[in-house]
């Protein structure tokens, strides 16, 4: 695996947005043989658009491509909010494809907009 947890990465095609934007890696998904990685609005982290998206390897790239300064700011920001143990259940999860952005499962448990929930690691 070439990503890791913590690693700031962008979907490369323009799947998601019109232009790169910053997503942390959370971890891989072996049941899809994806990535799972965060994606959230730059200005409120953590708010009701915060969502999840499963993404293949070879659809990814680091951020610092992009933009180095940024990365390593988002960075610090990502990695605070968004821990390891983070619940997934309370977010959407989209399956990006090489052609459409799809639904693979939407939030089972409600949340409060900018809590960030947690599980606690067994």
């Amino acid at each position: 695996m070439k990503y890791k947890y913590g690693d700031i990465v962008y979907c490369t095609g323009n799947k998601i947005d019109n232009e790169p934007f910053p997503m942390q890696v959370l971890s891989y998904d072996q049941k899809t043989g994806k990535y799972l990685c965060i994606g959230t609005t730059e200005y409120s982290p953590g708010d009701y658009g915060t969502c999840l998206y499963l993404i293949s390897e070879n659809m990814l790239d680091y951020f610092e491509k992009v933009d180095k300064d940024y990365s390593e700011e988002i960075k610090k920001i990502y990695n605070s909010m968004f821990p390891k143990n983070l619940d997934t259940r309370y977010f959407n999860i989209y399956d990006v494809t090489e052609n459409e952005l799809l639904d693979y499962r939407k939030a089972v448990l409600r949340r409060e907009e900018f809590y960030i929930p947690t599980r606690n690691d067994k």
